[in-house]
């Protein structure tokens, strides 16, 4: 009985025994797994701050690239509105004078350095009158305006000069002088009359008559070089007419010429 009691007393404290080992097995796993749950997250947050240093690093960057742009904003967005803004080379507009023979109005090219002259010296045209000018509607002036200042030309504040020739273009000044010029040498007629005169009074006529045509020529030349600021303000008609009543006269003076040599010779 003692040896089966005491047998039995052994394998009890072996069964105790191998319940520790198995407990301490049991513990030494869970704190091992913890420690590597740590370490594993340790080295993640390590490994994401070299991320989080460059994304630091960028933000303080773009901070210090946007800094010294404050100072140039403003001719940046000059410059970008320039280049965005259409360019345009001339507008098309419609003419104020009209024939009762033409069903439409004629449309005229107003091209950029016509533009130029109106805003220059002496006129001096304002952004209101280059509505007026190119026949642009009042909601039109902030786009007209735009426009321009991409091409480089900024409108006065006020006119200096206006007139009934403002808002004539260029091209509308030369047709008009044209037409003007047609009819002239179609219905002024000279009604010369034959002259009792001696030869010599006849000789002194002409040459007279010759020498008035070239007064007036070399007046209307010299008259030419003082109206450059005429000319402007008139949109080119000054010089036009003053050079189309120049040929009138020497027209004129020449068929007049024409028909005193005539009567000259008849005399002979």
């Amino acid at each position: 009985m003692a040896c089966k009691r005491s047998h039995v007393e052994s394998v009890k404290h072996s069964k105790k025994n191998k319940h520790c080992e198995l407990d301490e097995c049991i513990s030494s796993a869970l704190s091992k797994i913890k420690n590597a749950a740590q370490k594993k997250d340790t080295k993640e947050d390590v490994s994401r701050v070299p991320g989080l240093l460059q994304e630091q690093a960028a933000e303080i960057n773009m901070t210090t690239e946007l800094q010294p742009q404050k100072s140039t904003s403003v001719e940046q967005l000059t410059q970008n509105a320039s280049l965005n803004q259409p360019k345009v080379s001339h507008y098309y507009v419609e003419s104020l004078l009209t024939s009762c023979n033409f069903r439409q109005k004629k449309r005229y090219s107003v091209d950029l350095e016509e533009i130029r002259r109106r805003c220059a010296r002496p006129e001096c045209m304002s952004l209101n009158g280059l509505v007026s000018y190119l026949r642009k509607g009042k909601s039109q002036k902030s786009e007209l305006k735009d426009k321009l200042q991409a091409q480089g030309i900024v409108p006065c504040e006020s006119t200096s000069v206006s007139s009934l020739c403002s808002k004539l273009t260029e091209g509308e000044v030369e047709d008009l002088v044209t037409d003007l010029g047609r009819l002239s040498r179609r219905y002024i007629k000279p009604n010369y009359k034959p002259h009792q005169l001696t030869n010599s009074d006849l000789e002194d006529s002409i040459l007279k008559s010759k020498q008035l045509r070239k007064s007036v020529s070399d007046a209307s030349l010299e008259l030419q070089k003082c109206m450059v600021d005429f000319d402007l303000v008139t949109h080119g008609m000054g010089s036009k007419m003053i050079s189309l009543s120049t040929k009138m006269i020497c027209h004129f003076l020449k068929e007049r010429e024409m028909f005193l040599s005539a009567e000259h010779a008849n005399d002979k």
